[in-house]
């Protein structure tokens, strides 16, 4: 009998190319392999035989195909696909700003904890005035306008109207002016009257809506803040707030319709600004009282125009 023992290494130089060392030592049960009988005295020899051999060698490999299997891992392909769905949903889940958005989205991953973002974790201005809005004193103001350092549009003679809009910017002082900042003059304008009587001037702008809907739409956010910086200028002025729909729906959904637009134009009025609540007299009328009554009640596209005067809410003063 004989026993092979076997030892060795093998580099992979390339995809192609490698080199082994490999050495073989063969155990054997005769002691005349080497042509010496063992001897108490005289010649060295073991009383059985042994042999070792070394080599050194280079393998190619020729030939198209995939690395050998030699070099393969059965699980590797599992386990780079376990770690690499680790890493995705590490992405996705991650945030190192805690702002809500996965660092996989977050166009800005080192916003300042507690600011407000938008849906790709920028701060959130809208205004776009350079103040975020959770320290923005007016975060609505009309876009290009000069703000001061609170954020707050800047109007130099106090008329309520911000200096980017107002077309008379030296208005006395008191002055009552319309949405231009131009003043107006008493004798040329229609009076509402109130509950004393009394003839009160105020001109307001007008709100509208689109189909069946009550959100109020950024191209009105400048009539909204006029309003606003009027009662601010003018503490003891209250306005009444009337919303109404076009003639599509039934009377009774567009009644609740003209509820939620204007007691959402008022509530934008009251959060963004701080108005007082009290200082307003909301009411809604549905499609009675129509600006342009007698339109069809079907959809179509040449009267839409027409159909648009009728869904708003109207801002008048009161006492």
């Amino acid at each position: 009998p004989m026993v092979n023992g076997v030892v060795g290494v093998r580099y992979r130089i390339s995809r192609r190319l490698e080199l082994e060392i490999e050495h073989r030592m063969a155990f054997s049960n005769d002691d005349l392999l080497d042509g010496q009988r063992y001897e108490e005295t005289g010649t060295l020899t073991r009383d059985f035989d042994t042999y070792h051999h070394t080599t050194i060698g280079l393998h190619l490999r020729l030939g198209k195909g995939e690395e050998s299997l030699w070099w393969t891992n059965p699980m590797a392909s599992i386990y780079s696909d376990v770690k690499d769905s680790k890493d995705i949903v590490k992405r996705f889940t991650d945030d190192m700003d805690n702002d809500g958005i996965p660092d996989l989205y977050d166009k800005e991953p080192d916003t300042p904890e507690g600011m407000p973002v938008d849906v790709q974790g920028r701060t959130l201005d809208s205004d776009r005035d350079g103040f975020p809005d959770n320290i923005d004193a007016e975060p609505f103001t009309p876009r290009d306008c000069d703000v001061d350092s609170k954020g707050l549009a800047l109007d130099s003679d106090s008329d309520g109207v911000p200096d980017c809009y107002d077309k008379e910017p030296g208005s006395n002082p008191g002055a009552l002016v319309d949405a231009k900042g131009i003043t107006i003059n008493l004798s040329d304008v229609p009076t509402q009257v109130s509950g004393d009587g009394m003839g009160n001037p105020c001109v307001l702008p007008i709100v509208y809506f689109d189909l069946n809907k009550d959100v109020i739409k950024p191209d009105f956010y400048p009539e909204l803040y006029y309003i606003a910086q009027l009662m601010k200028s003018n503490s003891s002025l209250k306005i009444q707030a009337i919303g109404y729909a076009d003639n599509r729906a039934d009377p009774d959904y567009n009644m609740g319709l003209s509820q939620r637009r204007v007691e959402n134009a008022v509530n934008f009025i009251i959060e963004t600004y701080g108005i007082d609540p009290g200082r307003f007299d909301i009411q809604y009328k549905g499609e009675d009282e129509a600006q342009i009554p007698g339109l069809p009640d079907n959809y179509n596209q040449t009267l839409e125009a027409l159909h648009l005067a009728n869904r708003r809410v109207e801002f008048e003063c009161v006492n």
